[in-house]
């Protein structure tokens, strides 16, 4: 949330709305918008239902064919109960394993990201 005052002191001050939005309220606002989503998208990746809901019912196999728009995805959750499902016990421990630390780490990077973005901009006002 910017201050009012800030867009009051540049209406004062002669800017026209437009130029104080330009220049004023949203260079003050990015970094609460840049958490923002960046904390959105960090909690959408570790989301596995709405995924399901949204169409990615299905486990992608390493292959070389090529794909479309259209066609299903996949996410990486879904990847994962596919991995643990499997009757091989290397998928079962291994890449299943190896799945959840890229998973954990994208989450941890994300959220260490959007926390530097914070603190970095809260310094400056």
């Amino acid at each position: 949330a910017v201050p009012r005052e800030i867009r009051d002191g540049g209406l004062a001050l002669g800017g026209t709305p437009l130029q104080v939005a330009a220049r004023q309220t949203l260079p003050a606002a990015i970094p609460a918008i840049m958490t923002g989503m960046i904390l959105s998208l960090s909690r959408a990746i570790g989301e596995t239902a709405p995924i399901l809901v949204a169409g990615a019912a299905f486990s992608r196999r390493a292959d070389n064919e090529p794909w479309n728009l259209t066609e299903g995805y996949t996410a990486i959750p879904i990847q994962i109960f596919d991995f643990v499902k499997r009757p091989q016990a290397e998928f079962q421990v291994e890449v299943a394993s190896a799945a959840i630390i890229v998973l954990m780490t994208m989450l941890l990077l994300m959220n260490s990201v959007a926390i530097i973005i914070r603190n970095r901009y809260s310094r400056n006002r």
